[in-house]
């Protein structure tokens, strides 16, 4: 057993080395469901026991007073414009299209993210750049509960990243986590570069 969390382990952290510099020249940034599949694929095949999870994200740089927000909806959106100065909205409400923000759950209790860089603001002064997110969470969160980070990125000032637990699957019924076919080719790219260090 104890080899077996080890590898797990590494296999982990493996994935930041090899999984952003394919997904940053492959997936588009936006696309956290795809990028959520690539990841539950890998980890799985190797595995690593995940599962993907949908949550309500809100990403906030304190020292600009905005954030970016993304999976809530209209009332809640309303309480936490009424909070911040400043917020970019993931899209245009009236626009078709699934709302929120898949990441990837060990059962080792490691979360996942890749595409958290699609709250970037460049024009607003909250650039975030791409990388991998990995943090180890405790028990609670495997529960369900909200999980709240700080995180440092290129700003001088770091981010406050909040993750709310949804019950909502329905992004398993859309084009972007049905495209298993069409991303083999990335999922084993990333997971062979991984056997190799293990």
């Amino acid at each position: 057993l104890a080899v077996t969390m080890t590898r797990s382990k590494k296999a982990i952290q493996l994935y930041r080395k090899h999984a952003r510099p394919v997904l940053a020249r492959i997936v588009h940034r936006n696309s956290c469901i795809t990028q959520a599949r690539i990841t539950y694929e890998v980890l799985t095949r190797l595995g690593v026991p995940a599962s993907p999870i949908c949550t309500s994200l809100v990403v906030t740089a304190p020292h600009l007073k905005l954030s970016y927000i993304t999976g809530f909806t209209d009332e809640e959106r309303d309480a936490i414009h009424a909070k911040c100065a400043a917020w970019v909205d993931k899209r245009d409400p009236t626009e078709p299209g699934w709302r929120g923000h898949v990441c990837v759950l060990t059962q080792s209790g490691y979360l996942i993210d890749t595409s958290l860089d699609q709250a970037s603001s460049p024009d607003r002064g909250m650039l975030i750049l791409p990388d991998v997110l990995i943090a180890k969470i405790g028990v609670e969160h495997l529960m369900g509960k909200s999980l709240h980070l700080r995180i440092d990125t290129a700003l001088e000032f770091p981010l406050e990243v909040s993750y709310y637990p949804r019950d909502d699957v329905s992004f398993k019924e859309s084009e972007a986590w049905q495209l298993l076919p069409h991303i083999e080719d990335v999922v084993k790219l990333i997971q062979q570069g991984i056997e190799r260090e293990l």
